[in-house]
């Protein structure tokens, strides 16, 4: 009888990790073409490079996609903080440029927030290569004071 009670829980132990190991990337909104970023999808195509190719603002597509990325993302509240900062700073960047100023400070701790992002494991591997795109626009925008 106590083996068959330990080797029960041993089962639904073994069996519970697996199913959490099933893979954290294994999310089938990953798989639907609303969620691409190629700009081929409808609701969430119009985001990173395709973006730039087409004359649009890289703060604004910035903040988007990760506007984009918290809402389906399943982060820690660390990684939720740096995406809520970087879009705070990008947004007081933006009004700041709108009132012909240019911000670098602003857009400095914008890009050191998003670095981070793009480092985080939290992240899915798309997710972490669109905000390095981004991350490179920012950049060419920083050091140019145009993109």
């Amino acid at each position: 009888m106590r083996k068959q009670l330990i080797l029960a829980l041993v089962l639904v132990g073994g069996l519970s990790t697996l199913a959490q190991a099933q893979g954290r990337y294994d999310d089938r909104r990953y798989d639907d073409r609303r969620y691409d970023d190629r700009g081929y999808g409808r609701g969430y195509g119009n985001s990173g490079r395709n973006e730039m190719r087409r004359g649009g603002d890289p703060v604004r597509s910035a903040i988007d996609t990760l506007y984009q990325i918290e809402s389906r993302t399943r982060a820690d509240r660390h990684e939720r903080d740096h995406m809520r900062n970087a879009v705070r700073e990008l947004t007081q960047f933006d009004q700041r440029r709108m009132q012909g100023r240019f911000d670098r400070g602003s857009l400095n701790d914008a890009i050191n927030h998003m670095r981070d992002l793009a480092q985080a494991d939290q992240l899915h591997p798309r997710e972490r290569s669109r905000i390095a795109a981004h991350l490179n626009d920012l950049s060419r925008l920083r050091e140019g004071g145009r993109w």
